[in-house]
């Protein structure tokens, strides 16, 4: 019976190891840069938002732990997301592009993994996403590269105006626990609200 249970639970331990694994999977510093409309301030708490993914119009591509990760800081800092049908105080919107370099790149393109981000949507404050992440890569076949951009925009409609915006990027060796869609979007959603709502114009290195 002693040897059983020791057997039991030597099992159990192994069964927990990828778990453990995963949430103590190494992440690299995150690259973050914001940016602020210097007519008006920065979104603060309390208020309520709406989030969405990609730009106004796009199809629905991205993961949702991106946009989830975002909903969570927000909510953190002390926003509260609108009532379905109701107004909000501000609109957000999260684009995201992650690529990974072929298995033979040499240095050329990368390919798409997974989707969404236009860098056109109102990228008048300041940066845009982009799918081209050859820079991050670097032809390096072993890594993933992630981007993720967020922007707000004072009120629903049109015509609202766009008050700030935020860029995170990060790389992650592909295959590994890091690199996971799940963990990448709570890194790059902490790094992009850490001592929010941040410097203009400012690029950060996050660990």
């Amino acid at each position: 019976m002693i040897l059983r249970a020791k057997a039991v639970a030597v099992a159990a331990v192994l069964l927990a190891l990828p778990t453990l694994n995963a949430c103590m999977a190494p992440m690299p510093p995150v690259s973050v840069t914001r940016f602020h409309n210097a007519s008006i301030a920065p979104p603060h708490a309390p208020g309520s938002f709406a989030i969405f993914d990609g730009a106004p119009g796009a199809a629905a591509t991205l993961d949702a732990s991106f946009s989830g990760a975002v909903a969570r800081e927000l909510q953190t800092l002390g926003f509260t997301r609108a009532a379905t049908g109701a107004t909000p105080d501000y609109v957000v919107r999260v684009d995201v592009a992650r690529a990974e370099a072929p298995a033979d790149n040499r240095g050329g393109g990368v390919s798409v993994g997974v989707g969404g981000g236009t860098g056109g949507y109102r990228s008048g404050v300041g940066v845009g996403v982009g799918l081209d992440l050859s820079r991050l890569l670097a032809g390096d076949s072993s890594r993933i590269a992630t981007r993720m951009r967020v922007t707000i925009a004072a009120g629903a409609g049109d015509g609202a105006p766009l008050v700030w915006e935020a860029r995170a990027e990060a790389l992650a060796r592909r295959n590994s626990p890091a690199a996971q869609a799940g963990l990448v979007a709570d890194k790059l959603a902490r790094a992009i609200f850490s001592a929010y709502p941040g410097n203009n114009g400012e690029t950060i290195s996050v660990p």
